[in-house]
């Protein structure tokens, strides 16, 4: 709910957001880049992960709640993971 909530603020142009989500080290491997753990749960766009000109390996999270790969050196606003208290 926290998530989605922060999705429809007003940030100028809303989301996508940075997940913290790649494939950089092996195409269609996504991984946490935390803790290196392959992805269980997904939750990727219609006819996505595409890899759309062989650049995008980082994961985002749209307002739809769906996932996106893109090209990793866009700019976007991004989620921080922090430890439970």
């Amino acid at each position: 709910v926290l998530i989605l909530l922060l999705l429809t603020q007003p940030f100028g142009r809303v989301a996508p957001f940075w997940m913290a989500l790649t494939d950089l080290v092996e195409e269609g491997q996504w991984i946490w880049l935390n803790s290196k753990v392959k992805a269980v749960y997904t939750n990727w766009g219609l006819k996505q992960p595409n890899n759309h000109g062989q650049d995008e390996n980082c994961a985002v999270l749209g307002t739809s709640s769906m996932w996106n790969d893109l090209a990793c050196h866009q700019f976007k606003h991004y989620i921080c993971e922090q430890p439970a208290e």
